[in-house]
């Protein structure tokens, strides 16, 4: 499996980090060796500045490449929120060069999938990020500049989209940084799906 993770698709975001907002979404990718397993995350040793950025997570149910927006709208199959982690010392410094993210966004346990819940077509998602008990990010699906349908339509013109593959589907403004012994709890509506600790 791997993570399709998109980037600039929430306008407040887009701002806080100081980028264009064209309405071009990114697209990257982590390996399956991201996925934390575990309700304990290391903190990197080769960053200072460790920070979560909270997203909508989904899965599909049939395989994907060029598919139209209709058919991707309704592969969908489950959704819930994750956590994409992100080294943004490292990531500043590889965008002053012009070098690829990878090692800021793609190293282990960065990111944290929550339990899954049957997707609805027709539902408006809210979600937040706790951290220590207080709401630090949260955001909805209708703030969102590319829909779920059209982002897996544009991946998928790029990448063979499977069923087990977890799509994260960009985060909403106010990310920030995490310390040792920050417990982070993500909610999907107000039902948590997940919760850890910074190690």
């Amino acid at each position: 499996m791997k993570f399709i993770c998109i980037g600039k698709n929430y306008s407040e975001h887009v701002k806080e980090m100081g980028w264009k907002d064209d309405h071009d979404i990114v697209l990257f990718m982590k390996p399956e060796t991201a996925w934390c397993k575990s309700n304990e995350v290391p903190y990197p040793t080769f960053t200072k500045d460790l920070q979560y950025e909270t997203e909508l997570i989904i899965q599909v149910k049939q395989t994907l490449k060029n598919a139209s927006v209709e058919k991707a709208l309704e592969s969908i199959d489950k959704i819930s929120v994750g956590i994409d982690f992100t080294a943004r010392d490292i990531q500043v410094q590889l965008k002053k060069k012009g070098m690829a993210w990878e090692i800021s966004k793609s190293f282990d346990n960065s990111a944290v999938v929550g339990e899954w819940r049957t997707f609805d077509k027709n539902k408006t998602y809210r979600f937040h990020l706790e951290r220590n008990g207080i709401v630090v990010q949260q955001g909805s699906s209708n703030q969102m500049m590319v829909s779920f349908a059209e982002l897996l339509s544009k991946a998928s013109e790029y990448f063979t989209i499977l069923p087990d593959d977890i799509v994260f589907t960009g985060t909403p403004a106010n990310v920030g940084s995490v310390y040792k012994n920050d417990v982070l709890s993500g909610y999907l509506e107000n039902e948590k799906l997940f919760e850890i600790k910074i190690i």
